[in-house]
């Protein structure tokens, strides 16, 4: 595992060599400045000096140079040109290398930087990757043999290759800050998983970073695959589409003990048009699955039209699932397991066949607590949910629908404090709009409740998380000095 950002990043500074002095026997952390835009090898690598043959110090130089010291040393590449370097075919990197400030334009056949592997790792901070390969396949970093993969405030642009993501990493570690990656693609059918990210067996960290117009036959953005991964802070996966397979936005598989986690993110407009999980598949059977204050908007699927989940220990606290659109069942989501829902609101999904909300047929229970589901729809039931249900107590759901005399989504109970209604007999709700309710630090689309609503707080004390969505505490409404949550993922009160 590599070491922490700012520690890695601040070791930086204690240089005992310079790529323009002496070669040095022993590992040390060097600089090197890059001086010219063209795509040129350094004339002697070893020898200490960034030089090209017209004396330059060129990218492709520096990373010759730091192929070349010895084991353990640390190269700090900079800028000094202000127009995008751009490069004839693949940089290998057999050091670990830390580039700051260069825009690069990558060429055909292969990747940008080819990372050989552990113990190596490659650290970009404020560098912009484009692929500058009109006729042919090329993708931005490649790692085959373990090793890590940091971007800080990067951008990853518009690569397209058969065998590869964007970014593909086997058996080693991807961190991504604040980042865009955007309009990449993984061309392979049936087998090519994400367009942006993919990691094998080794772990994913992505902290504020945005996935754009990405795609894949599975995972359009974002495939993890044996690999623990956390999900944070502002992350956004909108308008990624999985073109044959699942998962339109996020493809995770644990296929062991390795854990997801999301929260503060959002889902907005990805697509899986011929499978399951417009925003996400996660197939966690093997370990847990948590989503805390996430948002899931207008996403759509075959089935489960934002997310599908196979987990035996799974949770979603203070989240949406707004407006999402499966052709077939779980409007909202499929879950075959279990998972908690808790203080969180499904609202106006649609599907065509069953469950409007979500659909827990599928060996899955789901078990809310202090949730509002409303106003979902599917055909021909025209209810909120089918499936199994166990209730945690104090949800308000606005329909359930009934087969016969049997309800189609079963196991809500008034003496636990549900509040339900049926098909021609809704309860009244007092529901506002769909939208950014106030000082949201991510972002987050939620559905806005009214003062008259009996889920203003209608909360049980025990499942109350501490904070909304949109990380606002619960609102004292009636004055009486005891704040107690509200059902869903909103407080009154925030405007």
């Amino acid at each position: 595992m590599h070491p922490p950002r700012f520690a890695r990043h601040a070791a930086s500074v204690l240089a005992v060599a310079s790529l323009g002095g002496a070669s040095p026997a022993a590992a040390a952390v060097l600089y090197a400045t890059v001086t010219v835009t063209t795509d040129t090898p350094d004339t002697t690598p070893g020898d200490g000096f960034c030089i090209d043959a017209a004396g330059e110090c060129s990218l492709r130089a520096a990373i010759d140079e730091a192929n070349a010291l010895p084991e353990g040393s640390f190269v700090r590449v900079s800028s000094g040109v202000v127009d995008p370097v751009v490069l004839d075919g693949p940089l290998v990197v057999g050091a670990t290398v830390q580039l700051e400030g260069l825009a690069i334009v990558g060429g055909c056949g292969g990747a940008v930087f080819e990372l050989e592997g552990a113990p190596y790792g490659l650290e970009l901070f404020g560098v912009d990757l484009e692929n500058g390969c009109a006729d042919g396949e090329a993708s931005a970093i490649e790692a085959r043999d373990g090793g890590y993969v940091l971007l800080d405030t990067c951008s990853v642009t518009g690569f397209e290759r058969t065998d590869r993501a964007a970014i593909d990493v086997l058996g080693g570690d991807v961190v991504l800050y604040d980042s865009v990656l955007q309009r990449n693609r993984h061309l392979l059918d049936g087998n090519g998983y994400g367009g942006a990210v993919a990691v094998w067996w080794g772990s994913l960290d992505v902290t504020g970073s945005i996935f754009v117009e990405n795609e894949a036959a599975a995972g359009g953005a974002v495939a993890a695959l044996g690999s623990p991964t956390t999900v944070q802070l502002g992350t956004r996966f909108e308008m990624n589409i999985a073109t044959l397979g699942s998962g339109g936005g996020l493809f995770f598989q644990s296929l062991e003990a390795n854990p997801l986690a999301v929260s503060d993110t959002y889902f907005l407009g990805n697509d899986a048009p011929d499978s399951v999980g417009g925003a996400a598949d996660v197939d966690a059977r093997d370990t847990t699955a948590t989503f805390d204050r996430v948002a899931f908007y207008g996403n759509a699927a075959l089935n489960c039209g934002a997310l599908w989940l196979w987990s035996e220990a799974a949770s979603m606290t203070s989240s949406s699932l707004l407006h999402n659109f499966a052709d077939n069942l779980g409007a909202a989501l499929c879950v075959s397991g279990s998972m908690d829902l808790i203080n969180s609101t499904v609202f106006q999904n649609l599907s065509g066949l069953g469950g409007g909300a979500f659909e827990s047929s599928l060996d899955g229970v789901i078990r809310a607590g202090n949730s509002l589901i409303a106003l979902n729809y599917s055909t021909p039931f025209e209810t909120d949910c089918t499936g199994e249900v166990e209730s945690l107590g104090h949800n308000l759901v606005s329909r359930v629908g009934f087969w016969g005399e049997d309800p189609i989504c079963d196991g809500f109970d008034f003496f636990l404090g549900d509040r339900v209604g049926s098909v021609g007999h809704s309860i009244a709700l007092h529901l506002g709009g769909v939208g950014v309710w106030g000082d949201s630090p991510f972002g987050l689309p939620t559905l806005k409740i009214l003062r008259a609503s009996p889920a203003v707080e209608g909360g049980d004390p025990a499942l109350c998380p501490g904070y909304d969505q949109n990380l606002h505490p619960p609102v004292d409404a009636d004055r009486d000095g005891s704040p107690v949550c509200d059902v869903g993922a909103h407080e009154w009160g925030v405007r």
